[in-house]
């Protein structure tokens, strides 16, 4: 709020108050012909109370995963491609015991994971990122926004666990939970999209100021394509506590 209201270039009171003014539920219940859609009303209802904000080409990011205690992510967030080998690696040195350590050990090798999902994250840049959403809260509130849980496991671990359950019967997805830490990392990087970026806020600035959750509106997020973020970007390393999630 305090970010949002300072591009607006007046106290967060202030914004605040104009979000209450507004009641979209009801504009869109009168009249579900509206011709724009709740993000692109509440934008333009809150542009011409506080006038236009101020440009802003660069954001703090939240790149939420599982890892192990005390990552500082030396080399970065690493593009999905980029980091099959470190996923074996953490999988590998915290496996429950040295049964699963060695069957694990015989899929250590590029596009060596039985599993279909594996094979087309590893292979399709689609899915290569790094990915992270404008607003941290929708960390917590992913499933019930179509969206995955980063927070819970990794894609690639969860991958992994699949194959392994689906080969020898055994679900390792409750002892990587046990071990692996949810963590929230903070980058910035460039906007490319300034006008989705300003309703995404506005959307989650709308539901925080009435107390509710992120909704689908506050979806709006940065995929990196395939390119590494580097670690000099990264401003904040957020390790949570089992009750944050």
């Amino acid at each position: 709020m305090h970010t949002l209201s300072a591009g607006f270039g007046c106290p967060p009171e202030k914004l605040k108050k104009v979000l209450l003014s507004l009641d979209l539920e009801s504009i869109y219940e009168l009249n579900p012909r509206q011709l724009v859609d709740a993000p692109q009303y509440l934008r333009e209802y809150v542009c011409a109370e506080l006038d236009e904000p101020g440009p802003f080409t660069r954001a703090l990011w939240f790149h939420g995963t599982r890892t192990f205690a005390g990552n500082t992510f030396p080399a970065g967030l690493l593009a999905l491609n980029q980091s099959e080998s470190l996923a074996m690696k953490i999988l590998l040195d915290l496996a429950p015991n040295e049964m699963v350590r060695k069957h694990l050990q015989e899929w250590d090798v590029p596009g060596g994971v039985p599993d279909e999902m594996f094979q087309l994250r590893t292979g399709d840049k689609i899915h290569w990122g790094p990915f992270g959403h404008l607003v941290r809260e929708l960390h917590f509130n992913a499933s019930e926004n179509g969206l995955h849980d980063y927070l819970r496991l990794p894609e690639l671990v969860e991958d992994v666990c699949n194959a392994y359950q689906e080969k020898y019967g055994h679900d390792l997805k409750p002892h990587y939970l046990s071990v692996l830490h949810p963590c929230i990392v903070w980058f910035e990087a460039d906007i490319v999209y300034e006008k989705g970026v300003l309703e995404t806020a506005l959307a989650y600035a709308y539901t925080s100021v009435r107390d509710l959750p992120p909704d689908g509106n506050a979806t709006l997020g940065i995929d990196c394509e395939g390119k590494s973020v580097s670690r000099s970007v990264i401003a904040r390393i957020e390790f949570l506590q089992p009750g944050q999630v």
